[in-house]
């Protein structure tokens, strides 16, 4: 029975992908075409990208879309942080209604918010161009921005401007010099979010990186509080974290999609963490040895720790340091091992 529900589920998804990507493929399929049928391929050529590239008409509007996303992007980064910093410093009632404001536009189907922008261009009687474009990107961006910055600046401590100012710093100085170097993340993970959004893009995961993963990894308070910050961004993007770590239990704790990640290239604690780099044996420089472990890790759901004793690992993504110059072909020849086992390789939020 169980077998037969397996069989029924990998069908279904089957189904799923070929109705959601086989006419994406044939169109693709059909740019190479050298006629303009869509239903009959008479011959390869490149005919229609030679085109593509000559037409001024799509040159220009690449142009308009990237100019856009650019600007919109930074001026959303700029009123957005200034927002949230001030918006820090005003009262709990005021805090919370401006917080609300601010969450219509993420919630908001963006059709509706972009129905009731046309109308409000209309009424002040604006020429619908250019200009108004702009403003309806930072209309969407800017809200994304105060999320992402905000929780930042609410960690601080409210009486670094103040000592920064009594020091002789002028308050523009305590402004760049203490507030924003202490929020640089926020602001540059808001950037990202406003430059996506413009663009259309759809920010798919997060990964806390180098020592704050592995902190992450093993205190609960701080794997709380990484959860809780991309929840308030975005409740759907997929938490990165090491797996059987406090990461992870920390997003399914509070509903944020979790990926478990294992490590082709590093050995392990018997409970699950990474040896520290500073021990010998740390990093694993065998290949061969390196995609087995990975194979075994991901069909078998096992890894062999550093003192030998196998523990359980669930591997939805794979981790691999690019930093040398053999790290291409390693990726190619994992992907070879596992495709031989029968593991089928999709993106995070295909699983």
């Amino acid at each position: 029975m169980k077998r037969k529900n397996t069989i029924f589920s990998k069908l279904y998804v089957a189904l799923c992908l070929a109705f959601f990507y086989l006419p994406i493929l044939v169109t693709m399929i059909f740019s190479f075409n050298s006629s303009k049928s869509l239903t009959r391929f008479t011959g390869f050529s490149l005919r229609w990208y030679g085109e593509l590239i000559n037409n001024m008409e799509i040159s220009k509007a690449v142009y308009v879309s990237v100019t856009v996303a650019i600007l919109a992007t930074v001026i959303s980064t700029v009123l957005g942080t200034i927002t949230a910093i001030g918006h820090s410093k005003s009262r709990k009632v005021l805090k919370e209604m401006v917080l609300t404001i601010n969450n219509f536009p993420i919630l908001n189907p963006e059709i509706v918010t972009a129905i009731g922008l046309m109308l409000l261009f209309s009424s002040l009687g604006m020429t619908k161009g250019y200009l108004t474009m702009l403003l309806a990107h930072i209309a969407f961006c800017t809200p994304y921005v105060i999320t992402s910055v905000y929780p930042k600046v609410r960690s601080l401590d409210p009486n670094l401007a103040n000592a920064a100012m009594d020091l002789g710093a002028t308050p523009y100085q305590a402004l760049t010099k203490v507030i924003v170097p202490m929020i640089k993340e926020g602001i540059f993970a808001g950037a990202l979010l406003a430059f996506t959004e413009s663009r259309g893009i759809k920010m798919q995961h997060v990964k806390p990186h180098g020592a704050f993963y592995n902190m992450a990894a093993v205190d609960e308070k701080l794997a709380d509080a990484i959860c809780e910050g991309i929840y308030e961004v975005d409740p759907s993007l997929i938490l990165l974290g090491l797996a059987n770590s406090r990461m992870i239990s920390s997003a399914e704790k509070i509903g944020l999609p979790a990926a478990s990640e294992v490590f082709a290239d590093r050995a392990y604690n018997d409970d699950g963490t990474l040896v520290s780099r500073k021990l010998p044996g740390a990093v694993i420089h065998d290949k061969e040895l390196a995609i087995a472990r990975t194979v075994r890790m991901v069909t078998e759901g096992v890894v062999e720790t550093a003192s030998g004793k196998l523990i359980p690992i669930k591997a939805d993504s794979i981790c691999v340091h690019g930093d040398n110059p053999s790290a291409l072909e390693f990726v190619k020849n994992i992907k070879a091992a596992l495709e031989a086992k029968g593991v089928r390789i999709c993106s995070l939020s295909a699983r």
